[in-house]
């Protein structure tokens, strides 16, 4: 079943925006409240105090970090550039610890009890990292230049490989490929909802979402956003799904319950990353304004506060 876009122009009212450091593209957010922000080009980590609105510290990582996911205590940082895993303490603010990972890696995921986290690297594998000990357990072949991941509470991982037009099920615990499920064009990113029923899965090259029945890995719906989408996330409350558009500057806001696009709200230039926190605010990575952009889902934007530093440096 298909859905296409109905929505009007972007919404111009735009939310918060908050400066970061050169190039931010993966966003967390700790158990402390922070957003930990991963700065692509300054090669280091920004920790965001949201309340204030300013970069209460800054991490040196490895060269040109990627995404972050934070698992208890520590942020487990990919470096592209370094073929390298930074894990960050949350409590100094510091490297705790570096995984070298022999392979480029792209993306990274916590598996729900934080008991293990998941890497995707260029070789076209996903290593299964313990967090107790910092080691690999094993290394998984999944699908071409795999992408964005999420672990359900089954311990099964959802890949999106980019170059396969594919998503891979892998059972992270037992290291093995569950199945292979064809979705759209070039997918990059995916997100689970949290009853672990669905997944969502962008496509950029197809302009479109693909929702997946986790019980009988089968897309059952496909999403016409009308833009290039690129990451995703569904709020904890499992209400409503994110997912960003660096081509256009915006977002695009789906109703989960609907598989329905409610809006598209203009945020800074280059959006990339997104996470929701658990106060249904979306924190949204925007690469070329390097900047954060801060949506209320239950309020929507309201207004302004145009303090980013805009384009490069």
């Amino acid at each position: 079943m298909s859905r296409q876009w109905t929505g009007g122009r972007p919404t111009t009212d735009g939310p918060r925006i908050i400066p970061t450091g050169c190039g931010p593209f993966g966003v967390a957010i700790g158990a402390d409240g922070r957003a930990y922000v991963t700065d692509h080009r300054d090669h280091a980590v920004s920790v965001v105090d949201t309340t204030s609105g300013s970069v209460s510290a800054t991490i040196s990582v490895g060269t040109n970090p990627t995404v972050i996911a934070i698992a208890g205590n520590s942020g487990y940082v990919t470096n592209a550039g370094s073929g390298t895993v930074s894990v960050i303490d949350i409590g100094s603010a510091r490297v705790a610890d570096t995984i070298v990972l022999g392979a480029h890696p792209h993306s990274v995921t916590a598996s729900p009890g934080g008991e293990a986290v998941a890497v995707s690297t260029d070789a076209g594998t996903v290593m299964v990292v313990d967090t107790a000990s910092a080691t690999v357990l094993s290394t998984i072949a999944v699908g071409a230049n795999p992408r964005g991941m999420a672990i359900g509470h089954d311990g099964h991982a959802y890949i999106a490989n980019a170059d396969s037009n594919s998503v891979s099920v892998i059972d992270i615990m037992s290291g093995t490929t569950d199945d292979t499920i064809s979705v759209g064009a070039h997918p990059y990113s995916v997100a689970i909802t949290p009853d672990g029923r669905t997944v969502l899965v962008t496509n950029a090259d197809s302009r479109t979402v693909s929702v997946i029945d986790t019980r009988r890995h089968v897309v059952v719906e496909t999403i016409f956003v009308d833009v290039a989408p690129y990451f995703v996330a569904i709020a904890p409350d499992g209400a409503t799904a994110v997912v960003t558009d660096p081509s256009a500057d915006t977002v695009t806001i789906i109703d989960v319950e609907s598989m329905r696009v409610d809006d598209a709200v203009r945020v800074g230039a280059g959006p990339t990353g997104v996470t929701i926190g658990s106060t249904g605010v979306a924190h949204v990575t925007n690469y070329c304004g390097n900047s954060l952009s801060l949506i209320d889902l239950a309020t929507g934007p309201r207004q302004v506060n145009p303090v980013a530093r805009e384009g490069y440096r």
